[in-house]
């Protein structure tokens, strides 16, 4: 392996330089007035628990399946997270959504699901 200096890196990176600029200039956030509600942040916390990514930046229009785009097995990850939350999901399910789906599954669990639970997968869809 050689050893590359940041002059040879900011020479091969020079024609694409103003491209990138050009993108990094129009590069805007989605909103996350949904996601970043009070009464949602743990039940969105959960479902990132779920989807095995942990404190990742989520925004209103996130969907479950964004954490493996390009992956073979896409479906099978979503479907793996549906289990472990008692939901039936799709990969074009927004998290926000899915995190309110959640919560009404245990709404009347005072303290919510129990976090082994959830971490297992075993036990979260036999929920009421």
């Amino acid at each position: 392996m050689s050893d590359i200096t940041k002059s040879e890196i900011l020479n091969e990176l020079d024609p694409v330089l103003p491209f990138l600029r050009e993108v990094a200039r129009e590069v805007m956030f989605a909103p996350q007035e949904k996601i970043r509600r009070d009464d949602l942040q743990e039940w969105v916390a959960l479902v990132l628990e779920a989807c095995d990514v942990g404190n990742t930046w989520v925004s209103d229009e996130s969907m479950v399946g964004d954490f493996w785009l390009g992956d073979a097995d896409r479906q099978e990850r979503v479907a793996e997270v549906g289990e472990k939350l008692g939901l039936e999901l799709k990969s074009g399910d927004y998290i926000v959504d899915v995190a309110r789906r959640f919560r009404a599954l245990h709404d009347d669990e005072p303290d919510g699901p129990d976090e082994d639970e959830l971490v297992e997968g075993d036990a979260a869809g036999d929920a009421p």
